[in-house]
Protein backbone atom coordinates (compact mmCIF):
# COMPACT_ATOMS: atom_id res chain seq x y z
CA UNK A 1 0.00 0.00 0.00
CA UNK A 2 1.23 3.63 -0.65
CA UNK A 3 1.91 5.72 1.96
CA UNK A 4 -0.30 8.75 2.54
CA UNK A 5 1.37 11.57 4.22
CA UNK A 6 4.79 11.00 2.03
CA UNK A 7 3.41 9.79 -1.19
CA UNK A 8 1.33 13.89 -0.57
CA UNK A 9 4.15 15.29 0.40
CA UNK A 10 6.24 14.18 -2.70
CA UNK A 11 3.18 15.30 -4.92
CA UNK A 12 3.50 18.90 -3.59
CA UNK A 13 7.22 18.68 -3.87
CA UNK A 14 6.69 17.47 -8.10
CA UNK A 15 3.79 20.02 -8.48
CA UNK A 16 6.02 22.95 -7.21
CA UNK A 17 8.44 21.95 -9.00
CA UNK A 18 11.41 21.58 -6.03
CA UNK A 19 15.21 20.14 -6.91
CA UNK A 20 15.79 17.55 -3.86
CA UNK A 21 18.32 19.60 -2.55
CA UNK A 22 16.91 22.14 -2.27
CA UNK A 23 14.07 20.81 -0.49
CA UNK A 24 16.15 18.65 1.61
CA UNK A 25 18.27 21.58 3.19
CA UNK A 26 15.17 23.80 3.01
CA UNK A 27 14.16 21.17 5.81
CA UNK A 28 17.49 20.55 7.10
CA UNK A 29 18.09 16.79 6.09
CA UNK A 30 20.25 14.63 3.72
CA UNK A 31 18.87 14.49 0.19
CA UNK A 32 18.91 10.57 0.54
CA UNK A 33 16.77 11.39 3.94
CA UNK A 34 14.02 13.22 1.96
CA UNK A 35 13.69 10.39 -0.23
CA UNK A 36 13.15 7.90 3.01
CA UNK A 37 10.59 10.71 3.89
CA UNK A 38 8.33 9.99 0.66
CA UNK A 39 7.96 6.49 1.56
CA UNK A 40 6.95 7.07 5.12
CA UNK A 41 3.12 6.30 6.37
CA UNK A 42 3.51 8.70 9.27
CA UNK A 43 5.76 11.70 9.83
CA UNK A 44 6.40 13.98 13.12
CA UNK A 45 4.62 16.87 13.29
CA UNK A 46 7.29 19.34 13.75
CA UNK A 47 8.78 17.66 10.57
CA UNK A 48 5.80 18.28 8.90
CA UNK A 49 5.90 22.18 9.91
CA UNK A 50 9.00 22.59 8.29
CA UNK A 51 7.66 20.63 4.64
CA UNK A 52 4.70 23.09 5.05
CA UNK A 53 7.02 26.19 5.56
CA UNK A 54 9.80 25.12 2.98
CA UNK A 55 7.02 24.62 0.07
CA UNK A 56 4.40 27.03 0.96
CA UNK A 57 1.75 24.18 1.67
CA UNK A 58 -0.67 23.83 4.56
CA UNK A 59 0.12 19.57 4.82
CA UNK A 60 -1.94 20.29 8.25
CA UNK A 61 -5.17 21.04 6.27
CA UNK A 62 -4.76 18.45 3.66
CA UNK A 63 -4.42 15.59 6.33
CA UNK A 64 -6.87 16.99 8.96
CA UNK A 65 -9.81 14.69 8.58
CA UNK A 66 -13.28 15.56 7.90
CA UNK A 67 -14.57 14.61 11.54
CA UNK A 68 -12.06 16.82 13.03
CA UNK A 69 -12.52 19.95 10.94
CA UNK A 70 -16.09 19.08 12.05
CA UNK A 71 -15.24 19.30 15.75
CA UNK A 72 -12.38 21.92 15.26
CA UNK A 73 -15.44 24.44 13.95
CA UNK A 74 -17.71 22.78 16.88
CA UNK A 75 -15.46 24.52 19.26
CA UNK A 76 -15.41 27.81 17.62
CA UNK A 77 -18.83 28.36 17.82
Amino acid sequence: SQSRYGHEIYKVYKSKKFKAEELAEKVGMKRRNLYKIFDKNSIEVELLCKFSNAMEYDFFELFLSKENKKALNSKKN
